[in-house]
């Protein structure tokens, strides 16, 4: 889901006649922080919108005054634009909010924080949450005392508060994407050193594309209806485009092939929403489990000759060239 600003609501600098209220209406459910500076916000029934957190004692002042006012946590902050003066108090609403601004954002900063406070929610990204190696190791910890084991499955993009990669090897790919390792050994090292536990840990990779055998009715049944989108794609002569599964309905399970540009997909990152993940981090929702249940329903198991299972085998029979002979530029 892609979130646009569609207003900007601007910070200014507070008028000199008096102390305001902390809080003053403007009108409807918007209102304006005062604490020497302005900010505004909007309240909604799921939680305020903020825009601009100014600074952190301004934030730290005004957060328990919402809270006590209008009894629902802020969910959205809004960066108007990069300036230090804006955005320093964000992280004061990091436990509750996404953070919201213009991908030029990033670039705009004038350079005396690291990263966004807080992790930055922009217009083309859903979610992110750092690696906190001590918040971490404590959950281990406990589940480790209370089950007497914990398994841990890791995304080899988790990454830190500063954006780097557990996984990251150094290097890049063509694309200037890292080049990651696998997040399994490190973050089981991390729990040897800090608890002492013996540990196991393996990585999927090979042996998870290669299982064909034990993948979902779902799953495989799609593979093959993309595959043939694909093929009447390309008999029409479209270029640069690919097919796509788009859902209509979760129950009963719907969907439809459609058709993306390239222009609009390639190399462009689609983060897992946020809602879908636990509030602590460690966990799923059952929202994400509604939406994965019918993408693993089914079985749908090969034919076994002697043991192992019978795959189609391409015969790889060479076509006619229909182009005429030419040189790359």
């Amino acid at each position: 889901m892609k979130i646009k600003v569609l207003a900007l609501l601007f910070s200014v600098a507070a008028a000199a006649q008096g102390p305001p209220p902390p809080i003053s209406h403007i009108k409807g459910n918007l209102y304006r922080g005062n604490a020497g500076l302005h900010n505004v916000f909007l309240v909604t029934p799921d939680g305020i919108i903020l825009v601009d957190p100014i600074s952190t004692p301004f934030a730290t002042a005004l957060k328990p005054l919402l809270a006590e006012r209008f009894h629902v946590p802020v969910r959205y902050v809004v960066y108007s634009h990069g300036h230090y003066d804006h955005i320093e108090g964000g992280s004061v609403f990091a436990d509750t909010a996404q953070f919201v601004a213009h991908e030029n954002v990033r670039r705009a900063m004038d350079g005396r924080l690291p990263q966004f406070p807080g992790g930055i929610w922009d217009a083309n990204r859903n979610s992110r949450i750092e690696f906190e190696e001590a918040k971490f190791i404590a959950r281990v910890d406990a589940l480790v005392k209370k089950h007497g084991y914990c398994t841990v499955v890791v995304s080899e993009g988790a990454h830190r508060a500063d954006g780097s990669f557990l996984a990251e090897q150094g290097t890049r790919d063509a694309f200037g994407h890292a080049q990651l390792g696998g997040a399994a050994p490190v973050v089981a090292n991390m729990v040897k050193t800090a608890l002492g536990h013996k540990f196991h840990w393996a990585v999927a990779d090979y042996l998870q594309r290669a299982a064909r055998h034990i993948a979902s009715k779902t799953d495989v049944r799609q593979a093959y209806e993309l595959g043939k989108r694909a093929v009447e794609l390309a008999l029409k002569g479209q270029n640069a485009v690919m097919p796509t599964i788009e859902r209509t309905s979760d129950v009963p399970y719907r969907y439809r092939i459609g058709v993306a540009d390239l222009a609009d997909v390639a190399n462009v990152e689609k983060f897992m929403p946020r809602d879908f993940i636990s509030a602590d981090g460690f966990s799923i929702t059952e929202k994400c489990r509604r939406y994965l249940r019918p993408l693993i329903a089914g079985e749908d198991y090969p034919a076994y000759r002697g043991g192992l299972p019978v795959y189609a085998t391409l015969k790889n029979v060479p076509v006619a060239p229909r182009l005429a002979p030419f040189a790359l530029q």
